[in-house]
This record gives C-alpha cells, structure tokens and sequence, in this order.
C-alpha cells in the first residue's frame, strides 16, 4: 500500500530480483579476488601503501565518514508497529544485517587494495567498477555498477517510507505538527512523505552545486556528531531497564 501509494508499486517487484543479483555480483568478486591473491601473493603485495600510519586528525575524518555510513542501522525498529513479532525479528534483521554487510564490503576494500595499485584507486570515481575491471577485464565493472544504481533507487524509496513513517510516528507523539501524522486511504503519511522527498531533493542537488558542497559535507559531519550521544544514550538505557526489570526486555536484544 505504502509503496504504491508513493508511486513506486511498478518498481517493487525489482527488489527481490536486483538486491540478490548486486549480492552474488559483490560476493563473486570476493571469490575471485581471494582466489587470485592466494594464487599469487607476491604479485599483489606490492599494492598494498608503503606511507607511514596516519596520524589522529586523518583517523577522525576517515572514521566520520565511515560512521555516517552506518548511520541508520537501527532502521528496522521504525517499522516495529506494523512488523510481524517485532521482539523476534526486528533484532535478528538489524544484527544479521549489519554483521553481512560489514563482511562483504570489509572484504571487498581489503582485496581491492590488494588489486588495485593505491593510485589507481584513489583517482578511480567508481571503485567497485575499478576492482572487477582489474579482475575480470576492461567493461565487466559496468555491469554490477548498474544494479548498484537501480539498487541504490530502491534502497532511496526505502528511505523515504522510512522517515516518512518515522514523522508519522514523531507526530502521534506529539512532538511533530498533527498534519504530519494524516494517512490516505492506504495507511500513507501523505503529507510526510511529500515533505521528505522535497528535503531529500534539496540535499540531493547540493551534491551539484559547488558552493554548497561545502555544505553538505559540514552538514554530514553535523549529523554524526548529533546521533553518536544517541546512540551512546539507547545502550546505557537498555542496561538500566535491564537491571530494573530483567523480564521486561526480549532476550534478543543481548
């Protein structure tokens, strides 16, 4: 209903197909790439930088952009009010999730720096496309790069029911305006869902314009910061409800 309601009822039969697809394609090339390494190790050692380790300052940029990655992992309890036993299954996709993905591409940026001379890889706009192009051939890259684009589409509608969902939700709580929280005929936060994508537009095209690029890179550092105490808050809070109430928390959230 969400999905439809948003427009994109045409497109969602794409998910189960392409999600899987960018998967094998990603899990390939760790195959092949582990394969030609262990094959070969000493022809691939040279890759690996010979500059000293970085210092404090580096480390810190390096981390902000590798936890602005990660933000949003917690996604799924969004949904927990309309999700089949949330205590069971919204944990399992958060942990299982999270640890998959962090597998796959931790991997796939330790083989490519094995591949891939440093150089190569620092002046390369599309990675991924560079690491199978080095293992498979010139013009193989393109071809996961296009499930990696019409993935990225779905994983953008997905974003966008997310936090629509999450104003809708902010909304009944009183802590967003009512007109937020009005659904149509199938359930959608309507108004949301409007709000968000012209936000999500805006940031998008900043990404275009040199002037604001500075902008929304200060902005993503802002929004790190901003969720870390966050996170940091929702942990120490589940070991003091847990010392409280042992009972009242679903053993899978430890």
């Amino acid at each position: 209903g969400a999905e439809r309601a948003a427009g994109f009822s045409g497109f969602a039969w794409l998910g189960p197909i392409v999600g899987p697809l960018t998967t094998a394609g990603l899990v390939l090339v760790m195959v092949i790439g582990a394969a030609a390494i262990l094959a070969e190790p000493a022809t691939y050692t040279a890759n690996l930088p010979t500059t000293p380790p970085v210092g404090l300052g580096p480390s810190m940029a390096a981390a902000t952009i590798a936890l602005y990655a990660m933000l949003g992992f917690e996604s799924a309890t969004v949904a927990a009010g309309r999700a089949r036993d949330p205590e069971r299954t919204i944990p399992r996709a958060t942990l299982i999730g999270t640890l998959v993905v962090a597998v796959i591409y931790v991997t796939i940026v330790g083989i490519g720096m094995l591949l891939v001379p440093q150089a190569t890889l620092a002046n390369s706009d599309a990675p991924f496309v560079t690491i199978i192009d080095s293992l498979l051939g010139a013009g193989y890259g393109r071809w996961l790069a296009l499930f990696v684009v019409i993935s990225g589409l779905g994983c953008l509608n997905g974003w966008t029911l997310l936090v629509a969902e999450l104003a809708r939700t902010l909304a009944i709580k009183k802590l967003m305006p009512e007109a937020m929280g009005r659904a149509n005929r199938f359930g959608v936060p309507w108004i949301a869902l409007l709000v968000i994508g012209v936000l999500a537009t805006f940031i998008g095209l900043m990404n275009y314009t040199d002037s604001l690029v500075a902008g929304y890179t200060k902005l993503s550092v802002i929004v790190t910061a901003a969720n870390l105490p966050l996170y940091l808050c929702v942990a120490l809070a589940l070991f003091v409800l847990r010392r409280r109430d042992p009972s009242a928390l679903p053993s899978m959230l430890w």
